[in-house]
């Protein structure tokens, strides 16, 4: 079931993704880090908008995402998401900020300091 790309669904694909068998979940963050961008599309409800930004993203930077998220994902970690919510969103008017993405680049890693953190916002349009 794909969920919506917003603060509850992403925890509901986090929570489902945790609850696997340690060898369904290498095989289902093994896509993850495949094609990031294939993986989203396959399991979040994304506007078309939203499909074009993340194509749009450079992609080494996809890539290095879907290592992180599938990297702290494998550790256990719950994923710290956070999107703002507004009423009508502006798709030309967003951040994205990832915190902890250099370090959890390597399948090794154990950087139970390092959080790693997700945050959409959005911008002012007059800046």
């Amino acid at each position: 079931m794909k969920e919506n790309l917003d603060n509850a669904g992403v925890a509901r694909k986090v929570a489902l993704l945790l609850a696997l068998t340690a060898a369904e979940r290498v095989m289902e963050l093994r896509i993850m880090t495949d094609n990031f961008a294939a993986w989203m599309e396959q399991n979040f409800n994304l506007k078309s908008y939203q499909l074009a930004q993340l194509n749009n993203l450079p992609a080494e930077f996809r890539k290095q995402l879907g290592h992180a998220i599938s990297n702290y994902l494998m550790q256990g970690y719950v994923l710290q998401f956070q999107k703002d919510e507004k009423e009508a969103e502006d798709p030309d008017f967003k951040e994205l900020v990832v915190h902890g993405l250099e370090q959890w680049q390597d399948v090794n890693m154990e950087m139970a300091l390092t959080p790693l953190f997700i945050r959409i916002s959005y911008r002012d349009p007059q800046r």
